[in-house]
């Protein structure tokens, strides 16, 4: 084969093949992020606002950032990743058998610890994000979130080297039975 394309997430090549593709992946420091993944969003909702400059104007904490992802159909409308959390802010566990809740607010309320400045800055831009978005689901999560990309972006990959990995044969195969 002239060139095999692999497009995939961080953890589909396992750390020895990458390392003998010489393509290991490079990671960013992790940041402690909230994670909100929404459902059911009225029909005056809308993700089409500044969600972080409004946040940081109704906390006035400076360091927010918002990350929308489009949802998957039949799963969730999407997810929004709040970064630039305050440092203040403590995680709790939520309670178990709670099922998902109705509002950005109702979700962060769940987890994070209530007392505190970090705690109240979390709840207004909860506030914000619901009264923009309007989802009647919504469930929070806590992540350590970094950023990665391959050292290398090209590689050779002997045949030797394919038969080895399972995925990488997969592909061969696929590349094969195409005209």
């Amino acid at each position: 084969f002239d060139c095999v394309l692999w497009a995939g997430g961080r953890r589909s090549l396992d750390d020895g093949l990458r390392k003998a593709l010489r393509c290991e992946a490079e990671v960013s420091e992790a940041a402690r992020v909230l994670v909100f993944q929404f459902k059911d969003m009225d029909a005056q909702g809308s993700v089409h606002y500044d969600l972080a400059h409004g946040a940081i104007q109704a906390t006035k904490w400076q360091g927010f950032k918002v990350l929308l992802r489009p949802g998957i159909k039949g799963v969730c409308d999407g997810w929004l990743w709040l970064f630039g959390l305050p440092p203040d802010a403590v995680a709790v566990r939520p309670a178990k058998g709670l099922g998902p809740a109705t509002t950005f607010t109702e979700a962060v309320r769940r987890v994070v610890e209530p007392e505190g400045s970090g705690a109240d800055a979390l709840i207004v831009a909860a506030e914000l994000f619901q009264s923009k978005i309007r989802s009647a689901e919504c469930t929070a999560r806590w992540v350590d979130a970094a950023f990665w990309a391959a050292a290398r972006w090209l590689s050779e990959t002997p045949a030797m080297r394919i038969q080895r990995s399972p995925s990488l044969q997969r592909i061969v195969e696929l590349d094969m039975s195409s005209p």
